[in-house]
């Protein structure tokens, strides 16, 4: 198949479908699908009563909200790199908020989903999964598995101890080794692939591949033109092949026209020049943003830029932050942006909006404050510039920055959440770490903001300004010191050598 002419406008068609099965009582997968950003979303729970349906409603509805509006707003001048680290963050908060939940309630103990999210770009595809479900590819009559399942049945493959064809009849089809939310962090394969007008991309369940092998798949991929009559056609023959679990499909195609019955979108063939992507990061460098830190117990479950004139908080799955918690009401407060202040106001609510300990209806926010709603903390902090790093515990022997969207140590914590690094005049700076199993470690301070410590014990932030760096404390009952002295003051100017004390690690500001 030859390449798409580059004058040429591709346009992509979207449908997904989910049914209950013939053997399950309720439906524990969830889709999504959002049109305008191209990203499509599909997730597998599991778990007790009714709690695997809550953990994949809540990767795929934070999925869709988080990173879609994330990449409506970042557009064409985002670079593949910027969007997989914008899927490995979105990824990790919603890890971070199922693992919560499921650790806060009883009933939702033990539940976790997989998941597999794809980005269309131009003329390509950024397509992340964890678990046993699916991503093919179907081209030229050809289809194609273009994900690697996470499952025991699949390490038995790939080390050789049986074959493809023993591992369709073997018990151990619904053991993974990866999902989200059953543990604090999550690890997201990603890949990268080219798209062609004519091809057709299939997410799916293992609903549906348990119960038909790829040569079937195939034949039902091309049995029409009309996206809706493939998802029937391939719900309809698993359910007769026993129907033995939830079936859910995603389906997206790119095409030179729409075809009825499927949503359509479209995009110029074309990668995004490098000088488009350079122009916009100076473009965003100029500005400063507010950032809510949400955590619950002192673990961070959240984090979300405010970039709309009007940010809702509930518990009701439409709002822009959503906590799914009875202690907050399902549309709770408002925060809205005039100017550079951002104001929160409480929605008559059922048990407030506290700030800093003080019950409030209408308040403007500042530079550290602390909202109070139920036992969730959120941390308003708001620095120049558009890249912020994430507060993370990093586990012994891990080298900071080795590889994968996270690293962590027993005591510092460093993470990549930004969307690039800020230019300016300052010198290039780190910090080492002295002492404990970390020691040794040293960690280039290239964001803006690096929050470093431990999540509910002692964290405080360096920032980088166009004078130099300064720490400022952020949480816990004690202070940071800084060569011995407690920081008293909201920020401390950093100079070459100083020693930084943190939740009992000692660390160096280091500049040249």
């Amino acid at each position: 198949m030859s390449l798409p002419d580059p004058d040429d406008t591709m346009t992509l068609e979207f449908f997904s479908a989910t049914d209950t099965g013939r053997a399950r009582n309720n439906n524990e997968d969830s889709v999504a699908v959002d049109e305008p950003s191209c990203l499509i979303v599909l997730a597998d729970g599991m778990g007790g009563y009714n709690a695997g349906e809550v953990a994949s409603g809540m990767a795929t509805a934070f999925i869709k909200s988080e990173l879609g509006r994330w990449l409506s707003e970042a557009s064409d001048n985002a670079s593949d790199t910027d969007v997989r680290r914008a899927m490995d963050i979105c990824v990790d908060n919603a890890n971070r908020a199922i693992f919560n939940a499921a650790n806060s309630n009883p009933q939702y103990a033990g539940m976790g989903t997989t998941l597999v999210v794809g980005v269309f770009r131009e003329g390509r595809l950024l397509m992340g999964h964890v678990g046993d479900s699916r991503g093919y590819r179907l081209r030229g009559g050809r289809l194609a598995q273009i994900t690697h399942d996470h499952s025991l049945l699949q390490e038995q493959i790939d080390s050789g101890l049986i074959t493809a064809e023993q591992a369709a009849f073997s018990s151990n089809k619904n053991l993974v080794t990866r999902a989200v939310g059953v543990e604090d962090t999550v690890l997201l394969e990603t890949h990268l692939h080219d798209v062609m007008p004519g091809d057709l991309y299939l997410l799916c369940s293992d609903g549906l591949s348990d119960m038909l092998d790829d040569e079937s798949i195939a034949q039902l991929l091309q049995t029409s033109d009309v996206l809706p009559e493939v998802a029937a056609a391939l719900v309809d023959a698993a359910n007769e092949a026993g129907g033995k679990d939830n079936i859910s499909v995603v389906l997206a195609r790119g095409a030179r026209s729409g075809r009825p019955g499927a949503i359509v979108v479209a995009f110029p063939a074309l990668r995004v020049p490098s000088d488009r992507i350079e122009d916009s990061n100076r473009r965003h460098e100029d500005t400063s943003m507010g950032k809510l830190v949400v955590s619950l117990d002192g673990v961070v479950i959240k984090e979300v830029q405010i970039t709309k004139d009007k940010t809702t908080l509930g518990r009701r799955p439409y709002n822009d932050i959503v906590i799914d918690n009875l202690a907050v009401s399902g549309e709770h407060a408002v925060l809205q942006m005039v100017g550079a202040d951002v104001f929160i106001e409480d929605l008559n609510s059922t048990n407030g909006t506290y700030i800093n300990g003080k019950a409030v209806k209408k308040q403007l926010l500042t530079h550290n404050d602390t909202v109070e709603i139920g036992k969730y903390k959120i941390k308003y902090l708001v620095e120049d510039g558009t890249d912020y790093e994430k507060t993370m515990i990093m586990k012994p022997g891990t080298v900071p920055g080795s590889g994968g969207p996270q690293s962590y140590s027993p005591t510092v914590g460093f993470g990549a959440s930004g969307f690039g690094s800020l230019g300016g005049s300052t010198a290039p700076a780190s910090i080492k770490v002295l002492n404990g199993a970390a020691a040794g470690r040293e960690v280039m301070l290239t964001k803006v903001v690096t929050t470093v410590g431990k999540p509910g014990v002692q964290v405080a932030s360096i920032t980088k300004r166009p004078g130099g760096y300064v720490l400022a404390h952020v949480e816990g009952a004690l202070r940071p010191t800084v060569n011995g002295s407690p920081v008293t003051g909201e920020t401390v100017q950093l100079k070459n050598g100083d020693v930084v004390e943190l939740a009992g690690t000692q660390m160096q500001f280091v500049q040249a």
